[in-house]
């Protein structure tokens, strides 16, 4: 038997999702989605987290979870620099190394590096829309 799924009502927020290793997701709400594997003790490499993150499979579920549901995925370029990109002024920064994770603009904007990458994907998919 199967299960008819309704699309839910409309609703007027977005939401922007940077994908990582230590959080499977971080929403530009600053909600962060713990990765399950990545506590585990044979997790020393970071090409092995990242295959364990299932990244493809989670954006596979979100798209037919958004079919369903009558909401709209938008995924931006994997190249975006998001984490390197100011969300308050714009600003691209040369360089950002992995191990920063919270850094300040020239404009004075302090930033966590997750949240703002999930800020500038939401901003970048809500632009190509």
């Amino acid at each position: 038997m199967e299960e008819k799924i309704s699309p839910l009502p409309p609703v007027e927020s977005s939401v922007g999702v940077d994908a990582g290793i230590t959080a499977l997701a971080t929403l530009s709400t600053g909600e962060r989605i713990v990765n399950p594997g990545h506590e585990r003790p044979d997790r020393r490499k970071p090409a092995r987290a990242v295959s364990d993150a299932a990244w493809r499979d989670l954006r596979m579920m979100l798209e037919y979870k958004a079919a369903w549901y009558g909401r709209t995925l938008v995924a931006v370029d994997r190249w975006f620099p998001s984490s390197k990109l100011c969300s308050a002024c714009g600003t691209l920064q040369e360089a950002l190394p992995l191990n920063i994770r919270e850094w300040t603009c020239g404009c004075g904007a302090v930033h966590d590096r997750d949240v703002n990458a999930a800020r500038n994907v939401l901003a970048a998919g809500l632009a190509e829309r």
